[in-house]
């Protein structure tokens, strides 16, 4: 069951229609064999400045998990990710730098939460949920994907 919602915030029902012109937030989680994923992707209807603002974000997206290292402070990954995003033309969408996801594994919720107030640092082994949203007040643009650190650094599992 896909469940749909124009301009998405959290929870909501399938009642509604993709409009001609609209963005579709897909946000799946996932269990096999006793492990979990968490994973999103924001899809777009002839939204073609939202999808550059996506491609954007997608491209950040992996350069910041190929710079994440074991011994890394998590608070400091909201301020290291805006950094590389303010470099790009966002179209008026700002980063939500409060919280960034999750650890993952044997729940589907695991602590610390990635928030700018975690102390704990990354350690080689953790896997990720690791979200990034962009917000421009009208819409919300979603990329989530599971995350191991290993001893070289972040590889992103899967999508």
């Amino acid at each position: 069951n896909i469940v749909y919602q124009p301009n998405i915030f959290e929870w909501f029902s399938a009642e509604n229609k993709v409009a001609k012109k609209d963005a579709v937030t897909v946000n799946l989680g996932i269990e096999k064999d006793g492990f979990y994923a968490d994973v999103a992707k924001t899809f777009f209807v002839n939204q073609p400045e939202q999808e550059k603002v996506y491609s954007d974000l997608e491209n950040c997206y992996k350069q910041f998990v190929a710079e994440m290292k074991p011994g890394m402070a998590i608070g400091e990954l909201a301020n290291k990710m805006e950094s590389l995003l303010l470099k790009k033309k966002l179209k008026g969408f700002l980063l939500d730098k409060n919280y960034l996801g999750h650890l993952i594994g044997f729940e589907i919720i695991e602590h610390p939460f990635l928030m700018k107030t975690t102390t704990e640092k990354l350690r080689a082994g953790m896997t990720i949920s690791l979200l990034i949203r962009l917000i421009n007040g009208k819409s919300e643009l979603r990329k989530q994907s599971v995350i191991l650190i290993d001893e070289k650094g972040g590889k992103i599992l899967g999508n």
